[in-house]
Parts: structure tokens; C-alpha cells; sequence
């Protein structure tokens, strides 16, 4: 029997990460086979060590590539992985994903707007545009996003995306719950107590089996 696809989506600084590693321990706790990923998976070369550098080296010669062509890079990363990905699916392990397409979606709309140019009034076309980049990629079985007011300790200092101001911050956040209309993602709030997220992260994973 194939294995569920699950990605965990939401803006930067929700708690992603911790959140995908309680469900981890829930999974393994309760005898499944389960793989957690991390998109971009910053070690499949060549896009992931690339993805990385222009992310978080502030010297780095692309660190103002234009959106759409940094978006390509992270879109051929999945792609890349999407073999294993199915084989691990057709195999019966649950994959687990922190980000995946819709975060590539988000972001280039966002940094499209806020570096690029692009008028805010124009959001349904530049989804579009960005959505059109990804097509061909694996559908996840559970969308999901975490949607609260940012938490400021996780900021990562000289990070491209994060270490900016609240405006950026915020459209992204309004594009992320635009998508989630589109696509149909159900929504947790993750500013409630650690538990209380992965309480209601696990009830929606528990209805769609």
C-alpha cells in the first residue's frame, strides 16, 4: 500500500520545524514507516548547495537574482528528488515535508512584489506564473499551514528571507492564506502552546485517513 504525502506549510518563523519533528516521533511511536524531508534539500547538488549560498552568504555574487530565475532553481530541486520521493511513497513509508511547491509559490510571489517590482494588485497572476513553474511535480495527500503572528526569536540574522522587515513578512504571510483558499490546505494557529498545535496538526492527518 503507498505511503501519504504530507507537507507542512506556513511563513517563516511558525515553529515548521519543530512541528514536523513531534509528528515524526508520533509516526514512528505508532509503528509507521516514515521519512522526514526538508525542501529545498540543500544537499542534492547542484541546486541545493546553490539555494543555500544565495540564501545565507551575503557576499555571494547571485544574492539579488531575479525571482523567477531563483525559483527555477529550487523548482528543479524537487523535481530532482521526485524519483525518490515516489519510491519511497510506492514503498509504504509516509513522507513528511516541511515547505514544498506551495512555499515556491509563496515566495516567488512575495519576492517578486517586494525586490522585483511587481505591483501587489497583480497576486492572482503572479500565482499563476509561479504555479505554472511547478507543474509536473508530485500533488501532496495533506496540505496543511501553520498561520499566527511570527515568533522573533527564530529569525535567522543575514538568512535572504528572514532577516528583513515585517512588511515582507506579512505579504508573504497574506499570499501563503491566499493559496491555501486556492488549494483547499486546512490551517492550524500556531501561536497556541506547542502541544496544542500538534493536537490539531495530528486530528486533521487522523480525518483524511
Amino acid at each position: 500500500m503507498s505511503g501519504k504525502f504530507i507537507v507542512i506549510y506556513g511563513a517563516n518563523n511558525l515553529g515548521k520545524t519543530i512541528q514536523t519533528r513531534l509528528l515524526t516521533k508520533k509516526f514512528i511511536d505508532d509503528g509507521e514507516n516514515i521519512l522526514l524531508v526538508k525542501y529545498p534539500i540543500y544537499t542534492l547538488k547542484p541546486t541545493g548547495p546553490k539555494i543555500n549560498k544565495i540564501l545565507r552568504d551575503p557576499s555571494e555574487k547571485d544574492r539579488n537574482i531575479k525571482e523567477y530565475d531563483f525559483q527555477k532553481l529550487y523548482t528543479q530541486n524537487r523535481y530532482d528528488f521526485q524519483s525518490t520521493l515516489k519510491l519511497l511513497l510506492s514503498s509504504g513509508f509516509t513522507v513528511l515535508a516541511e515547505d514544498y511547491l506551495g512555499t515556491g509559490i509563496a515566495w516567488g510571489v512575495t519576492n517578486s512584489i517586494k525586490n522585483d517590482g511587481e505591483d501587489e494588485k497583480n497576486i492572482t497572476k503572479l500565482i499563476n506564473k509561479f504555479e505554472n513553474l511547478n507543474k509536473g511535480l508530485l500533488k501532496p495527500d495533506i496540505a496543511i499551514l501553520l498561520d499566527g503572528e511570527r515568533f522573533l526569536s527564530g529569525i535567522e540574522k543575514k538568512h535572504r528571507n528572514e532577516d528583513r522587515g515585517n512588511s515582507v513578512w506579512d505579504l508573504n504571510r497574506r499570499v501563503y492564506k491566499k493559496l491555501a483558499e486556492r488549494y483547499s490546505w486546512k490551517s492550524v494557529k500556531a501561536n497556541q502552546s506547542i502541544e496544542s498545535v500538534h493536537n490539531d496538526i495530528w486530528k486533521i492527518i487522523l480525518k483524511s485517513n
